[in-house]
């Protein structure tokens, strides 16, 4: 009876261990953090459009747009979008966006990206605007960045100053986030 109640013993601690062992792994192998944001802009007396996407990936050589699919579940934030198209004025028409020669007076509405996933194979996210200044003369764009700080991310911001030239010129401006 003794022997019969050690091999129950030890296939029971086998199988415990076993089960601590699977549960150990894929917890060790799902990795979740999530970002959530708005972005907010500001323009007076510019002809200024801005558009924006968010970008995820392995390294910031190899990332492609988000598409609303990738989306997680859990985000249910009121109007959130991957890309924003923001103007400073009045558009001459949904597909042209030339400004329609009334005042640069327009309020540029915030962009609510909502939640975003850092997953296990791509621990990078990007920010991406493109501003395109539609003015007669030159524009300087300064970005505030009120990025909060979190052990295991690190932010990098090339530039926060951008200059665009007139009437059609471009300048992009770039927050990479990366989960180490």
């Amino acid at each position: 009876m003794k022997k019969k109640t050690k091999i129950i013993g030890t296939v029971s601690a086998l199988a415990v261990s076993m089960a601590m062992l699977t549960g150990g792994v894929l917890a060790a192998s799902s990795v979740s953090l999530s970002v959530n944001s708005t972005v907010s802009f500001e323009a007076s007396g510019v002809y200024v459009m801005a558009e924006g996407s968010v970008l995820r990936g392995a390294s910031t050589s190899s990332l492609s747009a988000l598409e609303e699919s990738d989306r997680p579940e859990s985000d249910v934030t009121v109007g959130a979008s991957y890309t924003y198209k923001g103007h400073s004025y009045t558009p001459t028409s949904s597909s042209d966006d030339t400004p329609n020669g009334g005042s640069s007076t327009e309020t540029m509405t915030a962009w609510t990206v909502g939640t975003v996933e850092f997953i296990e194979s791509e621990t990078v996210i990007r920010y991406q605007i493109e501003f395109t200044n539609y003015s007669e003369f030159g524009v300087d764009i300064a970005v505030t960045d009120n990025t909060d700080t979190f052990e295991g991310v690190s932010v990098s911001i090339p530039n926060s100053t951008l200059s665009v030239n007139a009437s059609g010129g471009t300048a992009t401006y770039q927050m990479n986030i990366q989960h180490q």
